[in-house]
């Protein structure tokens, strides 16, 4: 997934966590209920923000990464001349 990708996500979540906070809000709704109609869309906010960090701070490195979805989990090269790391994983998920 693309930043773009990632950033078009993100806003869609907070505006509809906006939207049902401000419908809610005006019915007379608590935080409580609000945050139960909501469900785990404050998490998703809060990773797709933590990924779009991730991505703008791997874009500044001079460091290159190679991440493949693998089993174990383990580091199978490391080249710190080179400033190369390659990290397997069993997920995509960050």
């Amino acid at each position: 997934m693309e930043e773009k990708e990632v950033q078009e996500k993100l806003d869609q979540l907070k505006k509809i966590r906006d939207q049902v906070t401000g419908i809610a809000k005006a019915a007379g709704w608590n935080d409580d209920k609000i945050a139960s109609t909501l469900g785990n869309t404050g998490q998703r906010i809060k990773s797709l923000e933590g990924t779009i960090e991730n991505l703008e701070r791997l874009e500044g490195s001079t460091q290159v990464y190679q991440r493949r979805l693998h089993y174990p989990i383990n580091i199978t090269a490391v080249d710190t001349i080179a400033n190369f790391y390659e990290c397997n994983s069993t997920s995509w998920r960050n």
